[in-house]
């Protein structure tokens, strides 16, 4: 009774939190735009081939004309030295710290910060032994800390950097974990349109993108990373219940996500004319990813490991 009186609660703060967002409206011509992007997937379910690993976690390497930005720092399992994050970076020939101009942390679980150890203590790491970030801004959408890196909580739209943007942090509720809070990264590529970087997708796609129709009177040209739907299966299934379907998806346990959530968001994307889509497998079942790929066939983006897509 606690789980379900606390839900239709936090239902009910998502509505009046979505209700209050935005409070602002960015010009395209003040937002500003880049040129190149180039996004580098470093960690996520599966890799691109055997020199590369994969894991169930989000790391992706945004470098928007010359400016680098780090979205999430993966999970690192297995606690390793040097992480599963660092030693694909290594492959890539990407220098870290060097090459990182900032951080944005999508929301603070354990896939997206690093591990378990990090959660608990509200903090992140690239490894079991972090890098030296002194002097690099990370933006977290709650309260969290570094022992070297300069940590803001961001709480409105910020500009990061010319065409590139952090969403403020929008809600979702789930049913046993209670209240989460997810931002986004969002670049405006010159003559095309607004790329959208997903974490997770516990603020739902749906969500954010009609919270960046108000915000940015610009179309939205790419969709890519998580959306939450394992609606046939779970990546964390092992001994026991499917917990990837019961946990972190806004919807209670006795209604996980399904078919008919997928087709929903793929007719959502559509009417919104969105161009190009890449669905992470981290926290999406193949049945999801195949869908999309059906529908946006050469326009889809794969999301793997070691791989990368230039827009």
């Amino acid at each position: 009774m606690f789980f379900y009186l606390r839900y239709k609660s936090g239902l009910r703060w998502v509505d009046k939190r979505l209700e209050k967002v935005p409070e602002t409206r960015i010009a395209p011509d003040f937002l500003g735009e880049v040129r190149k992007l180039k996004i580098t997937f470093l960690i996520d379910y599966y890799p691109v081939d055997k020199r590369f690993q994969g894991e169930p976690g989000v790391s992706y390497y945004v470098k928007a004309d010359r400016y680098g930005v780090l979205f999430d720092t993966g999970f690192n399992v297995k606690n390793k030295e040097p992480s599963p994050l660092v030693q694909n970076a290594k492959l890539l020939g990407l220098k870290f710290p060097d090459e990182i101009d900032s951080i944005v942390i999508s929301h603070m679980h354990l896939d997206h910060i690093g591990g378990m150890k990090n959660q608990l203590k509200r903090t992140f790491s690239l490894s079991k032994n972090d890098l030296d970030l002194k002097g690099i801004t990370v933006f977290v959408p709650v309260r969290m800390s570094h022992p070297t890196a300069d940590v803001v909580i961001n709480k409105t739209p910020t500009i990061i950097e010319r065409g590139i943007l952090v969403t403020e942090p929008l809600p979702a509720m789930d049913y046993f974990t209670g209240k989460i809070l997810e931002q986004a990264l969002v670049v405006n590529l010159k003559g095309k349109g607004l790329v959208v970087i997903v974490g997770c997708g516990h603020q739902k796609v749906q969500n954010l993108l009609n919270y960046l129709e108000k915000l940015i009177p610009s179309p939205v040209y790419a969709v890519l990373g998580g959306v939450h739907l394992p609606a046939t299966r779970s990546r964390r299934c092992g001994i026991g219940p499917p917990m990837q379907r019961i946990l972190g998806t806004g919807k209670p346990p006795w209604n996980p996500p399904n078919r008919k959530d997928v087709e929903e968001l793929i007719s959502f994307l559509k009417e919104k004319k969105v161009v190009k889509v890449g669905i992470s497998a981290h926290d999406s079942c193949d049945y999801t990813i195949g869908k999309f790929k059906d529908e946006w066939k050469d326009n889809y983006i794969e999301i793997k490991a070691g791989g990368e897509v230039i827009l």
